[in-house]
Order: structure tokens, then C-alpha cells, then sequence
């Protein structure tokens, strides 16, 4: 599934232009798109071509659902990237192709759905998350567990109140663990009574345990 839209995760890192216009070896934007294993480029799906003023532009994304996503265009007929026309798409731009890939996967990728009621266990080791469809309004669960990346890790141990300052980073440290979320109910109500029925430290979980 495909994080909701957060502006932070689909703008171009700083410097990344920079870098790219900066390679030694002075490459062709032809070399970097045709030929460049393991280069700045290698990776990147071409999401549509363009012309401008004469000019062939590529559009670019490092399009993934696990990571930052950005988009750019590059002028593709220039002799060295030092000198082609780059230009980084907006948040917005980037999670439009973005989707439009997700669209075109076998099977398409879903938008998360929005959470609604989050239940911690004691230890904040585990979590329950009762959540909203957008395509038809009904309601699910899903147990998961606290399982950050190394580079999450750290910033959460070393930010204080690092949960309410990088809410969407938090929220990557969370790795499913059971529950079916295809399953669907009417009320929130309904899926949180099926969750409590089958995961066991929810039973005995009291209400001020949901924020």
C-alpha cells in the first residue's frame, strides 16, 4: 500500500541536482539514462516525454512505496548533464505519476487507508489499528508491531517527543503483524469488536489505551 500524501516525502532531496550536474566523468544525458548501472539515474522510470520549444524534456521518478519519492525533468538531448535543463517537479506533480504508476501495477497499489482508533499495548511494542476504506466507507483492523529501520531508530531515540514532531516518520516504524485487513464491517465499532475477540493483549486493554 501507498502512504497518504505528505508533501515531505516527494520533493526532491537538497542537493541531488547538484549532485548529478556534478559527475566527473561528464556524462550525456543518453549515457545516464541507456547505459548507467548503479549511476545517479539507475532506477528511475521514465513517466512521460515532452517537448518544449524544440527541446526533448524526460520526466523522471524515483517512483517506490517504501521510501522518498520525487520527480524531475531533464532535457534528454543534452551533450553532458552539466548542461541540460533540470527541473524538480513539485510534491504534487511527483505523487500524481507516482499514483498514476500505482495504477498500472499488477495488481494496482491502494492508498492506505485513514486510520481511525489506535490502540497501544503497554510495552508500545504493539499496536492495533482500526481503519477507513476510502472506495466504499467500510472499516477494518490491522495488529501490528514496532519494527523501525535503523536510520528511524535514531531519530526517534535522539528527538524528543520525536512522535508528535515526525508523524509520518513514526508511522513508518510499523510493520504489520496480523489481523485481515480485507476484511470489511460497517462501524468501527464492529471491526474493533472482531479485533478484541482475536487479538490477545487487546482484551485486556482499557479504553484510555486508545488515543
Amino acid at each position: 500500500m501507498r502512504e497518504r500524501f505528505d508533501p515531505a516525502f516527494y520533493t526532491v532531496p537538497p542537493g541531488w541536482i547538484d549532485q548529478l550536474r556534478s559527475d566527473g566523468r561528464q556524462p550525456s544525458v543518453h549515457e545516464l539514462l541507456d547505459n548507467d548501472r548503479g549511476g545517479p539515474l539507475d532506477g528511475m522510470l521514465v513517466a512521460r516525454e515532452a517537448v518544449r520549444e524544440g527541446r526533448r524534456f524526460v520526466v523522471l521518478s524515483s517512483n517506490t512505496v517504501s521510501s522518498v519519492v520525487f520527480a524531475v525533468e531533464i532535457e534528454r538531448e543534452a551533450r553532458r548533464i552539466a548542461e541540460a535543463e533540470i527541473r524538480a517537479l513539485s510534491p504534487e506533480e511527483a505523487w500524481e505519476i507516482a499514483r498514476e504508476f500505482d495504477a498500472q501495477s499488477l495488481p494496482p497499489i491502494e492508498l492506505m487507508p485513514e486510520p481511525v482508533r489506535v490502540i497501544y499495548d503497554a510495552a508500545r511494542e504493539m499496536r492495533l489499528v482500526v481503519f477507513r476504506r476510502d472506495e466504499d466507507d467500510s472499516f477494518g483492523y490491522e495488529e501490528q508491531h514496532y519494527s523501525p529501520q535503523s536510520w528511524i531508530r535514531d531519530l526517534l531515540q535522539r528527538t524528543p517527543d520525536a512522535e508528535q514532531r515526525y508523524p509520518k516518520i513514526w508511522e513508518r516504524a510499523w510493520q504489520p503483524s496480523g489481523g485481515d485487513p480485507a476484511t470489511r464491517h460497517e462501524t468501527a465499532e464492529q471491526a474493533l469488536a472482531e479485533a478484541r475477540a482475536n487479538v490477545a493483549w487487546l482484551a485486556d486493554r482499557r479504553p484510555e489505551g486508545c488515543v
